[in-house]
């Protein structure tokens, strides 16, 4: 017998499915921003079909926002990572140490999250330093997304990809998560009168 069919309002449809899109954006925008706006990025569904058995590095952080921690996790190649660095750095590839690609990664995750923060609001301290570590050859990003509080998608531009999960963990209800969005929205509408 299996367990009973998780039944979702359609606020919480909505809730998750617009902080998802927006951290999607933002790891588009992100990207931009990091490395070069004239980039064709795009943000993609993972196919059925991505092999994701390669060497790869997976660098995740999270942030409190009081009513929610919301966790990105960045799975990424090495190589993919090389070519950023070149491209960031003005480098030739042979001469950018390993420590250094992953802090370039480590600094575009803590753009995106940056990012949500803004979106949310959020003045919390409690953010922890994104990590970077070496994953098994068969983690695959999609085991990342276990329920409807999960997402996992593609990052690609034209010389490689990145595949992000992120996770919402609300400590709250969905009605209150909302109307604290909704205060904050009001609340930065208000300060860029003054601006």
């Amino acid at each position: 017998m299996g367990q009973p069919e998780l039944q979702l309002s359609d606020e919480e449809i909505g809730f998750y499915r617009d902080t998802f899109l927006f951290a999607q954006e933002a790891s588009k925008t992100s990207f931009e921003q990091f490395l070069r706006s004239e980039y064709d990025v795009q943000v993609q569904e993972i196919p059925d079909g991505d092999r994701v058995n390669f060497d790869h590095w997976l660098c995740s952080m999270a942030v409190d926002l009081g009513w929610s921690n919301i966790g990105l996790k960045l799975h990424y190649q090495s190589k993919f990572a090389r070519k950023i660095g070149v491209q960031r750095l003005g480098m030739p590839s042979k001469l950018i140490p390993e420590k250094l690609l992953r802090d370039l990664i480590q600094e575009y995750l803590n753009l995106c999250m940056g990012k949500i923060k803004s979106r949310f609001g959020s003045d919390s301290m409690m953010v922890s330093l994104p990590i970077s570590q070496p994953t098994g050859d068969q983690q695959d990003p999609r085991q990342d997304v276990i329920d409807r509080n999960s997402d996992s998608w593609k990052v690609v531009w034209p010389e490689g990809h990145f595949y992000l999960s992120c996770q919402i963990h609300l400590v709250t209800t969905i009605e209150n998560a909302q109307k604290i969005q909704k205060d904050v929205e009001i609340n930065l509408d208000s300060m860029e009168m003054f601006t």
